[in-house]
């Protein structure tokens, strides 16, 4: 699979008066990226808060001065309130690289962002996001002509996530401050090894508090189980917990199953639906595998943690909701935003605490236990089918060899 080179900018300012010939021989960061500098381009992928006839005709001053394709010149017009807004700038040129075809990151495009064009916010806000979410080099046009390559060589995701994954264990201890007391809410979670017992003990201890919870592990470790018992040993105990399997859900269904629509909100909509937040009001929404939800409908669940109401899809009239969210995921989410398959401002909103459950194999004192539990249980469910008991009779003189975990 080839790679395509990709220049992305701002036009700015001096690249539109060098295009109208205002700066007497000066070309404009751009122009000058494209004519003077090491790398070829497959493609330019611009971006403008100027009103779009002026940077359209910059287009196609650009094609003409460089002998580049103007159908490889793409421009796309970004609505700001302010070209010093960072909160914006970010937002919408996130939501614009996510949209571009292929969907970005690819590993089938090598961008490059130019930090000259447009106002400090918009170059600080370009770095940010090529060092997290749309990996990418970096470069500068100097005042005297030359192309400078950025070697900005510090990896933001990979220092920062960690230490903010450690922040939030240590919030949880910090906002109990006391030990945990038993509680009869953990009892269905059996476990002896210590890597276990200390997410219980954290867990209860984040039940106090009407905080999220993200909670991750591999599938099969019981996340859903955590989310029963925290649920079960908070303030919302009396209130609805309703589980909700993310990757189950169509991406075009998502945004309804959650937040609800309106009657006539698209062909099918023959009646209103409530949505998963409206019916767990006053209670808990476990959201597990939320690292499959659709990015848009990321951007919705971000707006209902910042703003406590929704906004059912065909309607304007927003709904507040008052939940507690536990999510869980067995991907990899720190790596998702470092990639930009999952947003970091929602990650942030998510993970004010965070329960890593240990996968079975890591759990050595506990399989004896969990292996009589569940055989309890086929018991228990055997009693009076003769069949069943047939079959228990069979594994009972038949004895299953021993398990020993094995290393990956």
């Amino acid at each position: 699979m080839s790679t395509q080179r990709w220049l992305v900018s701002w036009i700015g300012r001096t690249d539109h008066e060098a295009a109208e010939s205002t700066r007497g021989p000066e070309l404009g960061p751009i122009a000058t990226a494209v004519k003077n500098g090491s790398r070829a381009y497959d493609r330019i992928y611009l971006l403008t808060n100027y009103p779009h006839d002026r940077s359209l005709a910059y287009c196609n001053w650009l094609s003409k001065l460089t002998g580049f394709p103007d159908e490889r010149i793409d421009l796309f017009d970004i609505d700001l309130p302010s070209p010093i807004d960072y909160d914006a700038i970010y937002r919408e040129v996130s939501k614009n690289l996510a949209g571009a075809r292929p969907r970005l990151p690819s590993d089938s495009v090598e961008l490059t962002f130019h930090l000259s064009p447009g106002t400090p916010a918009m170059a600080v806000v370009w770095v940010i996001l090529a060092k997290t979410r749309f990996p990418a080099k970096l470069l500068q046009t100097a005042p005297d002509g030359s192309v400078l390559d950025i070697p900005f060589l510090a990896d933001i995701t990979s220092d920062f996530l960690p230490e903010f994954l450690q922040r939030s264990t240590e919030r949880i201890e910090r906002l109990s401050g006391g030990p945990a007391e038993a509680g009869p809410e953990f009892q269905k979670i059996l476990h002896r090894c210590t890597a276990m017992a200390s997410q219980v003990a954290l867990a209860r201890k984040a039940a106090a508090y009407d905080v999220p919870v993200l909670i991750l592990g591999e599938t099969g470790t019981g996340k859903e189980l955590f989310a029963q018992a925290i649920h079960a040993a908070s303030s919302r105990a009396r209130g609805p917990f309703i589980a909700v399997n993310c990757g189950a859900i169509s991406p075009e269904l998502a945004n309804s199953e959650l937040f609800g629509h309106a009657k006539g909100a698209f062909t099918d909509a023959k009646a209103a639906r409530k949505g998963h937040f409206v019916e767990a009001s006053g209670g808990t929404l476990f959201l597990d595998e939320i690292g499959d939800l659709p990015f848009d409908t990321q951007v919705r669940l971000l707006r209902v943690l910042q703003a406590r109401e929704v906004t059912p899809v065909g309607s304007s009239t927003p709904v507040p909701v008052d939940v507690r969210i536990i999510a869980a995921t067995h991907r990899d989410l720190a790596a998702d935003v470092a990639v930009g398959r999952f947003r970091e401002d929602l990650f942030h909103r998510l993970a004010v605490g965070i329960l890593r459950l240990p996968a079975l194999r890591e759990r050595d004192d506990d399989l004896e236990l969990l292996i009589d539990s569940f055989l309890a249980q086929i018991n228990a469910d055997a009693r009076g089918k003769p069949e069943a008991q047939e079959c228990w009779r069979r594994l009972k003189f038949d004895p299953l060899p021993r398990i020993v975990p094995t290393e990956n």
